[in-house]
């Protein structure tokens, strides 16, 4: 019984082909090599903008942000050779954020919501990244791994409309560049 390479008699097998020069891709090594290791950790695909995103979501105090990582690590997300880099990464942000007043202590009064869902009368919603609520007073955080962009800004504005809406006196904005640890602030009444 005569049979063609990649068939068998039981299973069909189709075998494709395909040159070195398609599959090979070539980078320059020393591209990020003046790069601070903050600027490298952001523009590694294995840690990006997601992974942090779902880190800092799981962190309400400060002292969650190891047990945040390892769940990351845990779960797939993030690779066990990355967990000290995004520790190493994360906890000077954490360490800027409890100065500026983001991480309140436990019985302070405030509301802590990670990634708060805004739902709005016309069935729109929005997500926040953080949210302290004391009531009266509303902070929201947002949380950039990217470069800045004008429509940040905008989106920024319509939570706090929102906050104001459900009867709030006063909210501030924050729009947090983690790469850079800078902070954009709005104050609205």
């Amino acid at each position: 019984l005569a049979m063609a390479v990649g068939e068998s008699r039981r299973y069909r097998v189709r075998i494709r082909y395909r040159a070195v020069w398609e599959r090979v891709k070539l980078r320059a090594e020393a591209s990020g090599f003046f790069k601070s290791e903050a600027e490298k950790l952001a523009d590694s695909g294995r840690v990006n903008g997601t992974i942090l995103h779902d880190i800092l979501a799981h962190v309400v105090y400060p002292d969650e942000l190891e047990g945040a990582v390892r769940a990351a690590v845990f779960s797939g997300e993030l690779e066990a050779g990355k967990e000290q880099d995004t520790l190493r990464f994360l906890k000077p942000r954490i360490d800027s954020a409890m100065a500026r007043g983001w991480f309140p202590a436990p019985g302070s009064g405030w509301v802590i919501r990670n990634e708060a869902t805004i739902l709005m009368p016309g069935g729109e919603n929005y997500r926040t990244d953080r949210v302290l609520d004391n009531g009266k007073e509303v902070i929201i955080i947002d949380y950039k791994t990217g470069d800045k962009h004008s429509f940040y800004a905008e989106q920024m504005e319509k939570y706090a409309k929102a906050y104001l809406t459900m009867g709030r006196c006063k909210v501030t904005t924050h729009l947090w560049y983690l790469v850079t640890d800078e902070v954009e602030t709005k104050n609205y009444a």
